[in-house]
């Protein structure tokens, strides 16, 4: 053990350091981080929040780096160069895992409850009055949930504040009309220490909301809009509620992601019966299909097969709440192995029945 010995004179000379408070007062106006995950539930908008690659709905796409974006006349330029299919070829990663996919989407719950009341207060708003409209978030806010409240220190808040720059590499792509319109997921604005405020905007999710909310909004005669009595347009249902935001510090990613699958099923079949073979839900996964092929025995796939199913299907009545708005649902038995898929029995279908959603009083 080693003694230091400080005398009082050395002590008196030194000033503890002064301890800077972040408080939300001044952080100014920013914009609320909704207690529930607010998250696309129409067939049209089931893979927006996805890597799933698909011809006919929206999806991203995660490049190697990140890079330079501008709006100029209309079109996104991505490092100097129109945004376009070969861009995005060249520059793909294939890495799935490293993409932070359940901070998008509490990100697009921010965006969504900011955008929505604004586009139904006018419907004839353009896409271009808020294609790059800004973000910003207090930061505790987005690092709490509705479970923990978070108070970070500077090393903390800057930690996540990379994390959300790394957004920056995330491409979105909405098919239209037989093109696809390509956008960038996020531009970052700054993170503002003194405040413990962070700023963006997200190109993608905008678009992808506006052009969502302009083809269910309620119309008479095919124009003239209906509105609620709240004097905000009318829509059909375009985003589901069920999942908790406390989901996003699950650390069994593969396992939340099966109850993404599962929730966004359940809403989009409505009256049918929900169901969905073990298969086709490895197939909407693509960071695990790919850790699948790159085991080398069947051991350790039903290995991998096992933590996933099992604890997705603990996570359908703990961090969802698919029994509180389904009335009599039938979820999955996390304890029998009967509900566990393996190599041999990928072709087992699992099935969702209830008698329809609770009537709200």
């Amino acid at each position: 053990m080693i003694n230091i010995d400080v005398t009082e004179e050395e002590i008196s000379d030194k000033e503890p350091p002064r301890r800077v408070y972040r408080i939300r007062r001044k952080a100014g106006k920013t914009d609320p981080v909704p207690s529930k995950l607010i998250l696309p539930s129409t067939l049209e908008t089931r893979t927006a929040l996805t890597l799933i690659e698909n011809s006919s709905t929206p999806f991203m796409i995660a490049l190697r780096e990140a890079f330079e974006s501008a709006l100029r006349n209309g079109v996104w330029y991505l490092d100097g160069t129109p945004a376009c299919q070969t861009f995005l070829d060249d520059k793909k990663d294939p890495d799935f895992g490293s993409v932070d996919i359940w901070t998008l989407r509490r990100l697009y719950s921010v965006v969504t409850a900011k955008l929505t009341p604004k586009i139904l207060e006018n419907p004839d708003i353009s896409e271009g009055e808020i294609i790059s409209l800004p973000v910003d978030i207090y930061l505790p806010d987005m690092l709490s949930t509705s479970e923990s409240k978070a108070h970070p220190d500077a090393k903390k808040a800057n930690d996540f504040a990379t994390r959300i720059i790394d957004f920056q590499r995330m491409i979105g792509v909405i098919p239209s009309n037989g093109y696809r319109d390509i956008f960038p997921v996020m531009v970052w604005l700054g993170y503002y220490e003194s405040e413990n405020r962070i700023s963006f905007t997200m190109p993608y999710f905008n678009a992808l909301i506006y052009r969502t909310l302009q083809k269910k909004i309620c119309r008479e005669k095919g124009f003239i809009v209906r509105n609620r009595s709240s004097g905000l347009a009318l829509t059909k249902a375009v985003e589901t509620y069920l999942i908790k935001d406390s989901i996003v510090k699950e650390r069994n990613t593969r396992a939340a992601e099966v109850v993404y699958i599962v929730c966004v099923l359940i809403e989009t079949c409505g009256d049918r019966l929900p169901h969905i073979s073990a298969k086709t839900i490895i197939d909407r996964m693509p960071e695990l299909k790919k850790a699948l092929e790159n085991m080398s025995t069947a051991a350790n796939r039903n290995t991998l097969l096992r933590r996933t199913f099992t604890k997705a299907w603990e996570l359908l009545r703990t961090q969802t709440e698919l029994e509180q708005v389904y009335k009599d649902i039938h979820l999955p038995d996390p304890k029998n192995p009967l509900c566990i898929p393996t190599v041999g029995t990928l072709d087992i279908v699992f099935s969702f029945p209830h008698k329809g959603k609770h009537i709200k009083k």
